[in-house]
């Protein structure tokens, strides 16, 4: 498309109108479900496993210890229906764990799930933006 200006030199979020901008982030979808959520405590694990988790490496290092704490998720997706990030919260709705990060790939990012695979309620980008600062995610 022709603009009719030379494009290089305006940051592409200036030359998208409010509303194109109001469509791009409207592309994005938020999720809350509570699949996933019926992990046992890991200090319960057998001895087998143990050793198992010490010789393979682990996407989610951080996760393991803390996965049995989460009561729900909550998802971003991409436009393509993919999850981008993720919180795990507790039953009080305190994030315990959040992906990606430095150590951490994400759990439903490792997977092939797209948003039709998912059951849950959205939510709104400022909520999920909330709860991702009060994860403090380093990356």
């Amino acid at each position: 498309m022709e603009l009719g200006i030379e494009t290089s030199r305006f940051p592409l979020r200036q030359l998208l109108t409010r509303s194109s901008r109001s469509l791009l982030r409207a592309m994005k979808m938020f999720l809350l479900t509570q699949i996933a959520t019926d992990w046992d405590d890991p200090t319960r694990e057998g001895a087998l496993v143990k050793v198992l988790r010490r010789l393979l490496p682990e996407a989610n290092p951080s996760y393991r210890e803390k996965m049995h704490l989460v009561d729900s998720w909550y998802i971003e997706f991409t436009d393509d229906g993919l999850p981008s990030r993720e919180i795990g919260v507790d039953a009080n709705g305190t994030p315990v764990l959040a992906g990606p990060s430095s150590t951490d790939y994400g759990f439903w990012l490792d997977t092939d799930m797209t948003r039709s695979d998912f059951e849950g309620v959205e939510i709104d980008e400022q909520e999920f933006e909330a709860l991702w600062a009060q994860a403090d995610v380093h990356s």
